[in-house]
This record gives structure tokens, C-alpha cells and sequence, in this order.
């Protein structure tokens, strides 16, 4: 049996809750504009082109744990979900496309919230509430992963296919 969206977004903000995670809903309860995790104080964001998100990903996986929640956006961004991080965040850039770091009072949608697509998103690695990582991490790999892309890997508009776009 399938679950209604209203019943997916219910069950993940009763998860999110549970799990520590400060959530905002429209109205405190959860519908079809999805569930926020104020960052700052639990947890914090890095909004990463998908090029970035995929390569940063593989780095991590040849790392020793916890690794981030990761969570693949609707309109194709990936978000990597981190314990706070209050040092100065340096810029990671590749050819234009930058790594967002969503921090202190600021807002990031968790799955299965919807953008302005048809998609959900979605959690590609799910949320360990007992064992976020520190964000050193995270950032290392995410700058490793900008350092090696070339310009066509790199858009930050969502990918539909059929290779690089031609001029």
C-alpha cells in the first residue's frame, strides 16, 4: 500500500522530531510545502551543485564514518546535512557553481518535501540523529570533489540528460 504524500510528510516530521531536529511546518503540522530544519543549533546544510554532490559523495564513501545525511533535491541540488559549523566557511567553487552553507537561522526543506518540481525530494543517505558528523569532513571532501571537476561536469540547474549541453 502506498502512503498519501500527507501521510509521508507526517511520518518524516514525527522522525525528524524524535530524532532532536528543530522542524517548522506551515500551520505546525505537515502538508504538501513539506517540513524545514532550522540550522544552527543541531544541524547545518551545504547546498551543493549535483556534479559536486556526486563526486563529494564518492570521496566520502572511501572515508571511515559517520558520513553526512545527504538528500537529493527535487530540482536536482544535493544537500549534505552536517552537526553545526561555526568556523569561517571558505568558498568551494567549481567553474562558477558554488557550495551554499545553509547556517545559524536559516531554513533547509527535508524529504519528501516538494519544490517547484514534480519530485520529491528525497534522502539518498538517511539522517543517523544519534551520529551526525562534525562538518570538518564533509567540507574536506567537498573541496576535493570541486578541485577535480571539469567545466562540463558542472551546471547547477537540474541534469535531464543527454550529456553536455552544446553552445
Amino acid at each position: 500500500m502506498r502512503l498519501s504524500e500527507s501521510s509521508r510528510l507526517d511520518r518524516a516530521l514525527r522522525e525528524y522530531v524524535a530524532g532532536g531536529w528543530p522542524v517548522l511546518t506551515p500551520d505546525g503540522a505537515a502538508d504538501a510545502h513539506g517540513i524545514a530544519v532550522v540550522t544552527g543549533s543541531v544541524v547545518d546544510a551545504w547546498d551543493v551543485p549535483t556534479a559536486i554532490g556526486a563526486q563529494g559523495m564518492r570521496i566520502l564513501e572511501r572515508m571511515r564514518g559517520p558520513w553526512p545525511a545527504v538528500s537529493h533535491t527535487g530540482d536536482g541540488r544535493w544537500l549534505f546535512f552536517t552537526q553545526p559549523y561555526t568556523e569561517p566557511v571558505p568558498v568551494i567553487e567549481a567553474h562558477g557553481s558554488r557550495v551554499r552553507h545553509v547556517g545559524a537561522g536559516q531554513t533547509a526543506l527535508l524529504p519528501p518535501s516538494r519544490r517547484s518540481t514534480s519530485r520529491p525530494d528525497r534522502w539518498v543517505w538517511v539522517p543517523r540523529f544519534d551520529r551526525m558528523p562534525a562538518a570538518h569532513q564533509t567540507l574536506a571532501a567537498l573541496v576535493t570533489a570541486a578541485s577535480r571537476l571539469h567545466t562540463w561536469e558542472v551546471r547547477d540547474e537540474p541534469t535531464t540528460g543527454g550529456g553536455p549541453r552544446r553552445s
